[in-house]
């Protein structure tokens, strides 16, 4: 059985879906490239500033205080031995502890509800084999 042809089957033939198929492969590079003008020049003449970027480190059973710590001090931030990698970092680094969303209580595992619930502000499954949480910072 063959199905009648119609005006969108003759529009749109083989090498038509093919080329559209190849540029929707390149859109998302497309916000990568510099945008330009019409006569060819930057759109910005000031530099690019590179992208804020969050990191979050966590450890389920926890760290020894006294090598983990971050205090205010008067030449900038110190650090105790478990930060010192990060040192020459300081200045661009915020370090938070003793967060707490009471939410998160509420969820009877330990170490699955506790920090994924804080990083996004939903329920987390207590499936184990399905940890979807949802969109976090």
């Amino acid at each position: 059985m063959q199905l009648p042809r119609t005006h969108w089957s003759e529009a749109l033939s083989r090498r038509v879906f093919l080329r559209s198929a190849g540029g929707t492969l390149a859109l998302p590079w497309l916000a990568s490239l510099p945008q330009r003008s019409a006569y060819g020049k930057r759109v910005s003449d000031t530099p690019d500033k590179p992208p804020r970027r969050f990191a979050c480190v966590y450890f389920s059973n926890g760290v020894e205080p006294e090598h983990w710590w971050a205090k205010s001090a008067p030449g900038g931030m110190q650090f105790g031995p478990g930060l010192q990698p990060l040192l020459p970092y300081r200045d661009d680094l915020c370090v938070l502890e003793g967060l707490f969303n009471a939410q998160s209580v509420a969820n009877p595992s330990a170490h699955l509800g506790r920090m994924p619930n804080l990083l996004s502000g939903a329920w987390v499954s207590l499936d184990q084999n399905d940890l979807r949480v949802g969109r976090t910072m």
